[in-house]
This record gives C-alpha cells, structure tokens and sequence, in this order.
C-alpha cells in the first residue's frame, strides 16, 4: 500500500511542527501488522505473506553478561522481500557469568570463586535470507561485551553500529570493539604473567583471558555482532584489590537508509518485523474510444497471472486481450483480476463503443453541361469529399459521369456514401448568319434539337420553330435557343446584315399632251433595266397616249439593285370657245370670257393689232 500525501510546514510560536498529511484512497485502509521475536535460544524462522514485498525491522543485540555488561545496539530498517519468502532470526541472548550469550557472544574467563568470574558477551541479533550463512546477513544488532571478573569491576564496551566500544577495566586490559572489516582486538594482560584476551573474528566476539597466575581475575568475553569484540585481558595479582578487563562491543550491519543507535537495549535482544500486506495491482486500460466494427484492445499490468470478464460474455486469460469486429453489445465495463504470488487484485475499465454516422452524400444528379452543382452531405459532424470538393460548395463538373465519394465523421468514426452526377450534353447547333438586301426578307434556319426560340422579335415573322424569316431594316443579331430532348439549352447567334440598295434615280415626273414624247433619263448606277418593254439603257424617249408610270432597276455592279419610277401625265388637248363676237364703241370697254374644254380656264389672249 503507497501512501500519499504531502508536508506541511506550522509554525507555533518559536516552534516548528511538521505534519505529515496522508491521503488514502477511498475504500483501502491498509492496516499494518507487526511480529515479535523474542530471545529463545534457537533459530526462529518467518514465512513472507502474500502481497508484502517489504518490511520494517527493529533488531536490537543482547546485553553483555555482569552488572557492568555492556548494552546491544538496535538497528531498524527496510528491506525488500518477496512474498513466500523464508526469513531465519537468530536473536541474541544475555551474557552470562562466564558463559557467552546466544549468537556470537564471547565467554567469560573462569575463576576458581564463582563471584570472580569473568562474564560473556552479549550475542547478536541478525536477519538471514536464503541460504541463511553469515555472508546472508542482513541486518546485524551488535552486542555488548562480558564484565571482567575479579574484586574490581570493568565495564563492558558497549555494542556500537559502525564499530563498537572498547571494554574498560582497572587492571588487565579491555578487549576492542569490533569494526566492519574486523574484529576487536583482544586486551591484554596486566602482568606478562597473565593470559591476554582473544581477538574478535566476524560475527563472533572473542573469549576474556584466563587468570594463570592465581585464577582469581580473569577477563570478560567481547559481544557479538557482524565482527565481534575482543576479550579482556587476564589480571595476575593476588592481593585485592585486582580484576580482569571487559570485553568490547560488537559492530552492527546497517542496510542502506537504516538507522542505528548503539549500546540501547539492556536486556536480552529481539526482533520485531512490521509489515503492510498490499492488496496487489490490476492496472486495466484500453486504448478506445471505438467505431462499431473496429479492433478493441484490451491491456493489463500488475500480475503474473490475468483473468478478465465483460459485457457480451468475454472472457480472456490473457494479459491483453482483443476483440474483433466490435459491435454495441461490447461496450461497458471490464475487469480485470490479476494474482501476484497469492495475491488477488482487480481494476477496471470501461470501454466505449460509438456508432458509426450514417452518412448521405444525397440522390444521383443529372445536369446539363456547364450547369454549376453542389453536393451536401449529412448525417456527420465533419464531411471529406473525393476529388478536392468541398461540402455546400458549388462547383461544374467536367465529366460525363462524375462520381464523389464522401466520408462522414461523427465522435472518431466514419462511414462512407457515394454519389454519381450525370452531365447531358448541350444541344449542338448549326445556323448560318445571312445577308439580306435592304427592305428584302431572308430565311433563317437552326437544327440540333426539338424546340427553338429566337430573339428579338423585331424583324421576324414568328419566334418560335426551326425557320423563321427576318425582313430588317439595320443589321441585327438573332439569337436561337434550341432545347435537346435531354432538357438541356444552348444558344447561338446568327447574323443577319442588311445590303444597302443602288440609289437609282428615274428622273422627276412630267405632264406632256397627248401625242407629244417626255425623255426618260436614269442615274445612280451602271446598269439599267427599264420595265414597260423598254431596254437597259439609261434614257429613252416615250410618247404615251395616256399616263403611265416608267420603273427603273439599276445596279451599281455588286450591291443589291435599287429601282425608281417616274410618272408620265398625258394631257389631252383643249377645247377653247373665246366667246361670241362684240361690236362696241371707240372708247368703249369689253369683256372678253373664253372656256377651255367647256369651263373658264387657264388661257392666255393676244391681240391681232391694239391692245386690250
């Protein structure tokens, strides 16, 4: 179980407190147990439990053996097991006088009188993995060294952590405390006569010297540990006052971030080990969300052995599983149960399914050519279309048969529609522009399809049909617009310009009487052609008997011809009555009435001889 949480800095005053906040998460309050070992005698074995991968060890070393023993040192740390690993414990005891304590202490020197022996180290405490030999050590609580025996007491060094302390004594020497590459050195005698201490040696302290001389002051044994303390050193004296020295403290073994105090435990050693056992881990993921149809991919972590349940029935053992062609009835929650060395644990996800869009990229089109169109699709969030077209944006297709894919994509998932756009061809047109000379009619045509409309009207005598005729008076553009039997319209322009005609000119009209000739002279062209059987020069003399009109074609020699007419009036002649004769008076007066044709007229009189 990984507790998290944070520091936090208050301040009381002139005082500073720490808090430690831990935030567990919610339903998992994982509860720690702890596991005594005390002093027996015999080595003691623990089974890891299921889902503890680390403890907690308090170790503490023996004291060593005498009122004046040395303490053990305590150790703490945090190892890393397994579970179902077995653990030996070797807890050391209490020195006795002069015997050594279990695991490591050394003995005492003898004396003839019980009250002057010299006493044992105190042994060690340690933590042993698999093959449990002392190079499988891994943690070691030193002990303390033995009393000195004899009338005078010496203190025995106590079990240190680095290295232990030396033994003290009044006379003979105390042994040294043992390091972490050796052990304590054994003290000597105070006398040459004397016997010196032993040397410590790893994880054992070294026997207190025997007293040759009077057997009354020998020395205390070191105390055990990772290397050992030496043995005190013999006194050889037989007066009192007189004693041997202590033995020295052991070294303890301090695993990487342990902590260690020495010379902290006066009694016999122990162990403690304290642990949280997890729940094990189940980390399941997916890597969706999903289209309907796709591959789901399910992942696991956190076991050495997998199980997984989910909707639509699915099973799997194994670590990442997948379901193909996924549909609605996967979607949901999975979970997944792993087991870790008989640990059970289990996580879930949820898998999310979305349908896919239905897309409608629209009915199949049919145009005609040249006829913009525009393709909207629906049914998705986002539309791609094929050939670089873009939704709701018209455009002219350059095909006789286009067809355009479009992808719909709603939440990730895309579908896709197609549709087809049929391009009928225009109507082609054959018409010919014309001429037509002026105040003339000419026929226009058109073919290609089946109806046709010309504009403007002006000019023509109907606006619908394939014939039409034109009789204008300026040049005029005419436009047809012929419909195919597909529906589809094109237009062409035909031309129709006007020919000016020949300016002909017959002469003015003339009044003769009858039986007189008028002359008929044309200009303005090259060529004449006189009706009324005359020929085709430009001047003729005529004699009508009657009035007549004389008309004239003339041509300039490419243009269309003109004609005029002239008129000829043939008067017939008068009948003139100037009246009765008169006689009158000299110097008298008379009126003279004339008629012409039987009514007064226009005339003109003359007198033989006088005047009127």
């Amino acid at each position: 179980m990984t507790c998290t949480g944070f520091i936090k800095t208050v301040f009381f005053k002139k005082n500073v407190f720490l808090l430690f906040v831990c935030i567990f998460p919610l339903g998992i309050f994982a509860q720690s147990t702890t596991v005594n070992f005390p002093f027996t005698g015999s080595i003691q074995s623990w089974t890891v439990p299921p889902c503890v991968t680390s403890i907690s060890v308090s170790a503490a070393g023996a004291e060593g053996g005498g009122a004046y023993g040395g303490n053990g040192a305590i150790v703490t740390a945090t190892i890393a097991v397994s579970p179902g690993q077995i653990l030996q414990i070797r807890v050391g005891g209490s020195g006795n006088c002069p015997t050594a304590g279990y695991n490591g202490g050394g003995n005492g020197g003898n004396a003839s009188s019980a009250i002057n022996r010299g006493c044992g180290g105190g042994g060690a405490t340690d933590l042993r993995i698999p093959p449990y030999a002392l190079a499988n050590r891994v943690v070691v609580a030193s002990g303390g060294g033995g009393m000195g025996g004899g009338t005078t007491d010496a203190t025995g060094g106590n079990g240190g952590c680095t290295n232990g302390n030396s033994g003290t004594s009044p006379f003979g020497v105390g042994g040294g405390g043992g390091g972490q590459f050796s052990g304590g050195a054994g003290g000597p005698s105070w006398f040459g006569n004397g016997n010196s201490g032993l040397s410590g040696t790893l994880a054992t302290g070294g026997n207190g010297g025997v007293d040759p001389c009077y057997n009354v002051a020998p020395g205390g044994g070191g105390g055990g540990g990772f290397y050992g303390g030496g043995g005190g050193g013999s006194d050889c004296f037989s007066l009192s006052p007189y004693g041997g020295g202590s033995g020295g403290g052991g070294s303890s073994l301090i695993p990487a971030g342990g902590g260690c105090a020495s010379g902290s435990n006066n009694g016999p050693g122990y162990l403690t080990i304290t642990y949280t056992q997890g729940t094990g881990s189940a980390v399941a993921t997916n890597t969706g969300a999903y289209c309907i149809g796709s591959l789901i991919q399910l992942n696991g972590s956190g076991g050495s052995s997998y199980s997984w349940t989910g909707p639509n029935g699915f099973t799997s053992t194994l670590q990442n599983p997948t379901i193909p062609n996924s549909t609605a009835a996967n979607a949901g929650i999975y979970t997944l149960t792993t087991i870790t060395a008989g640990c059970v644990a289990t996580g879930t996800t949820t898998v999310t399914i979305n349908p896919l869009p239905i897309v409608n990229a629209g009915n199949d089109i049919t145009i005609c050519q040249g006829i913009p169109v525009t393709l909207a699709g629906s049914g998705a969030n986002t539309y791609s279309w094929s050939n670089g077209i873009i939704n709701n944006v018209s455009f002219i297709p350059n095909l006789a048969v286009n067809t355009y894919s479009l992808t719909g994509t709603t939440n990730g998932c895309s579908t896709t529609d197609q549709i087809t756009v049929f391009v009928n061809p225009l109507p082609i047109i054959t018409a010919n522009d014309a001429s037509v000379c002026q105040n003339g009619s000419v026929s226009l045509s058109a073919s290609g399809g089946i109806s046709y409309a010309w504009s403007p009207s002006a000019g023509l005598n109907i606006t619908s049909g394939p014939n039409v005729i034109s009789t204008p008076t300026v040049a005029t553009n005419y436009t047809v617009s012929v419909t195919s039997d597909l529906g589809c319209v094109n237009s062409e322009i035909v031309q129709v310009s006007v020919i000016p005609t020949t300016p002909v000119f017959a002469g003015v009209n003339q009044v003769i009487c009858i039986g007189n000739s008028a002359t008929l002279n044309a200009s303005g062209g090259l060529t004449y052609s006189w009706e009324n059987g005359l020929g085709s020069g430009s001047a003729y003399t005529v004699s009508p008997t009657s009035s007549t009109t004389y008309s004239v074609v003339g041509s300039d020699g490419g243009g269309c011809p003109g004609s005029s007419s002239v008129l000829v009036t043939v008067n017939p002649i008068a009948t003139v009555n100037a009246g009765i004769d008169q006689t009158i008076c000299a110097g008298g007066t008379v009126t003279l009435a004339g008629t012409i044709g039987g009514s007064v007229s226009v005339g003109t009189w003359s007198a033989a001889s006088g005047s009127f």
